[in-house]
Parts: C-alpha cells; structure tokens; sequence
C-alpha cells in the first residue's frame, strides 16, 4: 500500500465538499473519533490534516523508519483506544498551538511537528484493519458515503480561492520551487464590509501560518485582492500593500505599528510573530516582461506571504546568494529580467519595466480612512 494514494484520495474529498466534520475542528474530532474508538475516521482526519500542512506522508513515514505494509494487525478496535489516545497527544498539543489566538512563536518549547507526530497517529490506526485490501474497501465505502457539501462547510485556507487564483503563476513562472510550494491563503475578499474587516477575517489562518511554517511545510500565504474593487494599476498596487503592510505590523508585531522611514533603510525587514517574511506582489498591471506578470490573472491582485524559514528550506545560507543570483538569471533568460533593489520594501513592489525607479509604496500618503 503506498500512503500517498490514500493522501491524495482523501484530499479529492475535501476539494470537493468540505471536511466531513465541520464546524468542528480537527482536534475536537480526533478526540472524538479516539474515544468511540473508530480508527477510519482517525486515519481520515489524520490525512486531512497531513493535506492542510503540507507534508508528504511517504516521506514521514521513511523518516519514521515506519513500513505501511507491516503495520496492519485487526486488532480489536477497543484494545486500540490506549495506543490511539497516546499518539493523539503531541498531534493535539501541536494543533491548539497552531490554532491558539494568543501563543507566541516559541512560548511552547514541547511542541512537535506534525512530520513526526502524524505517523504514529496513522500507525495506531492502520492496527485496526487485518490487511491493505480491507482498509482499500472500507476507505472507499467512507468516501463514497460523503458527496453533497456540508451545510456548515468552514473556510480551509489550503483549499482558498486566493490559492487557485496563484495556481497558473506557480505553473508558469520561472522559480524553480513554485510549483511545488504549498500555499495557505485568506478568505475570499467581500467587498460588503470594510477593508479591516476582511483582514481580520483572515487572522486566525494567517497566525497559524506564522507559527506552523517553520516546523511543516507551508510556503506562503496568498492575499487576493479584487481589481473591481482596488483597481488594478501600479499605483493601485501600491496603496494596497500599504494597507497590507500596515495591518499586518498593527496585528502580528511586538511594535503594533508601522513605521515608514524604517521601512526605507537597507536595514528594515517585515517581522510578523518573530518570523522574518516577504512579500511577493502579482497585479495585472505587470506586462509579460515583467517578472511579477500574473499569467492571466486579471481580476485581482494577489500579495503573498513568504517566510525566510520557508525559503531556507530550500536555499540554504551558505549558497543563498549564489543560487538567488542564478533563479535571477534564468528569469533574465527567458526575457523577464529585473534589478534587484537596495532596500527590502523595494523588492517587495517592482517597477512595471526592469530599471525604472521603485515606487516608495511605504511612504504613500494613505486617507485615514478604513476603505479606499
């Protein structure tokens, strides 16, 4: 048996309607399903969480030293409620961090990462089924009874429209990692209430990003701003992310404030929950010479969160410089070059042609208003 298919099976389901316990969290359900005990619904809310942080489960289960095919038993399920109550533990504890309003990055020392916790929830379940052939039929039995959408269906921000609208980008552009990355991102933008209302609509995910990144394997997190709405030039762009930036600071950083001339010096670096993070803008402004070009995306401006933790994960800081410089230069080969700027916020925001000046986004003028 091979996890992965399991993995991608459960993640048609949720695509399609939802997770089939909504409106309660996948903690509550868990706890819920050990107590029966039911192992199926265990394993299923196990993929699903797997599908949220992105990991890949054939590679936790190789790190684990874990071999799927040996671990099926038929146990009785009631002899596997002790097993399944210990490995839900450190699952738990990870999830309420991830999940808490108020945690602080690093405040909890004992947290561990779903990668290592996740395999040995699966395992416990997998214990209960006497072979691969008779967990196949039932899965297929569990995922053929869940087809209409749940009238309760919560917001995944794995499953975010702000993720679909990146997804011809990832495809298309020349980061030799887009395609892969895993994505989280806000609620749908709703033009009936203000600005600061949708930001703070998308708090609780965009926290449980910051604290989940560097221990899972999210990559970013996608704001999608609607052009009926903003506007789709440069200078539309602009205010946006200075709203953005704005709130952001106000929300998820020990300051609680914004500070423009800060932002102007080389030294200056955007921290949200001690977590140093960038932000790739895309806007239908850009042309298709342009690096930051939307690849059809017309109808909104998409800003996304990336952590630094998240591309260390990929270039690591002894040959950072030397493969940015060479992610540079194959955009430069299939003709979008750009300059890199000086300053960190420069980099944010590109001019519309390679070379022109930066826009000072940082410094722009806002009105004092909550809608623009």
């Amino acid at each position: 048996m091979k996890i992965q298919v399991l993995q991608s099976a459960v993640a048609r389901m949720v695509e399609d309607i939802g997770e089939p316990w909504r409106p309660a969290s996948a903690h509550a359900h868990l706890v819920s399903r050990v107590g029966v005990p039911d192992p199926l619904g265990v394993l299923v809310a196990a993929l699903t969480i797997a599908n949220r942080y992105g990991l890949v489960l054939n590679q936790s289960f190789q790190d684990a030293g874990i071999t799927i095919d040996d671990e099926f038993r038929g146990l009785p399920t009631a002899d596997l409620r002790p097993e399944l109550a210990q490995a839900l533990r450190p699952v738990a504890r990870t999830l309420d961090f991830y999940d808490s309003a108020d945690a602080l990055q690093g405040s909890d020392p004992y947290i561990v990462s779903l990668h290592v916790s996740l395999p040995r929830l699966i395992t416990a379940a997998l214990r209960a089924f006497p072979s691969a052939d008779t967990l196949n039929d039932r899965l297929t039995e569990y995922l053929a009874a869940f087809t209409e959408p749940a009238a309760a269906r919560a917001f995944d921000p794995a499953t975010a429209e702000a993720v679909a609208l990146m997804r011809p980008i990832q495809r298309a552009t020349y980061c030799p990692f887009a395609q892969r990355s895993v994505l989280w991102g806000a609620p749908t933008y709703d033009p009936a209430r203000s600005f600061t209302e949708n930001m703070a609509a998308s708090l609780p995910t965009v926290r449980a990003f910051t604290r989940a990144q560097d221990r899972e394997y999210l990559d970013g997190y996608v704001y999608a701003f609607p052009v009926s709405e903003f506007g789709g030039t440069l200078d539309d762009t602009a205010a946006v992310l200075r709203r953005l930036v704005e709130y952001l600071c106000r929300t998820l950083t020990q300051s609680g404030s914004f500070d423009p001339k800060a932002a102007a010096s080389p030294d200056w670096f955007l921290v949200l929950e001690s977590e140093e993070t960038f932000i790739s803008v895309f806007s239908p402004c850009y042309p298709h010479t342009n690096s930051r070009y939307s690849h059809g995306v017309d109808t909104h401006i998409l800003m996304m969160l990336q952590p630094e933790a998240a591309v260390l994960r990929q270039l690591n800081r002894r040959d950072y410089h030397p493969r940015s410089t060479a992610i540079r230069d194959r955009f430069a080969e299939h003709l979008q070059p750009y300059v890199l700027a000086d300053t960190e916020a420069e980099r944010f925001l590109l001019p519309v042609r390679a070379g022109d000046p930066h826009l000072p986004w940082y410094d722009l003028d806002l009105p004092d208003v909550d809608r623009y």
